[in-house]
Formats: C-alpha cells, sequence, structure tokens
C-alpha cells in the first residue's frame, strides 16, 4: 500500500532519518520533476524549482496531516513555484528592455 509506505517514510523522515529522506525524494522525482520540466522547459530552471519544491516539504514534514495528500502537495507546490519562477523571469526581462530602451536615463 503506497500511503503506508509513505507514512513510514515521513514518520522517518521527521526524525532526521537521512536514508529515508531519500527514499521520499527518489520515490516522487518523476512526478515532481515533469512538472517543473513541462511547465519551465530549461533544464536548470527545472532542477532549480525541483530543489525548491523540496526544500519546502522538508521545512514543513511536520505540518503534513494527510500523508495520502502528499501527491498533490508536490504537484501544487511544483506548479506554483514553477509559475513564480517564470513570472520572475519574465518581470526581469521586462525590466531590462525597458532599462535597455532608454539608455539616457538612469534605474
Amino acid at each position: 500500500m503506497k500511503s503506508r509506505v509513505d507514512i513510514e517514510l515521513i514518520e522517518r523522515c521527521v526524525k532526521d532519518d537521512q536514508a529515508a529522506w531519500k527514499d521520499l525524494v527518489f520515490r516522487y522525482r518523476r512526478l515532481v520533476y515533469s512538472i517543473a520540466y513541462t511547465l519551465c522547459p530549461d533544464p536548470e530552471d527545472a532542477s532549480d524549482v525541483f530543489q525548491q519544491v523540496w526544500m519546502e516539504l522538508y521545512k514543513h514534514l511536520s505540518d503534513l496531516r494527510d500523508v495520502g495528500a502528499l501527491p498533490v502537495w508536490l504537484i501544487t507546490v511544483t506548479r506554483r513555484t514553477a509559475l513564480a519562477l517564470r513570472k520572475s523571469r519574465r518581470l526581469a526581462e521586462e525590466h531590462f528592455k525597458c532599462t535597455r530602451a532608454s539608455p539616457g536615463t538612469f534605474a
């Protein structure tokens, strides 16, 4: 049963079991990376999103109430993180274009 394995892994992760953490990341790596890469096709951006999602989970692991909701949590956080990265990239590009368009002004 998948959720039973997840429950055990999360319980071990909360107790700082590094092997359990590696197993948890390995278990859901494809899910997280596929969403990150779909929304951010640049491999470096997808990797950044991947890392940020796992850092968020690590910080909030003890707050996770329903282990069965872990995949949904990962999907949601991955999507939000990827979209935030895309937005920040777009805003940075717009800012760069604006500063290059008016060479006589200082930001």
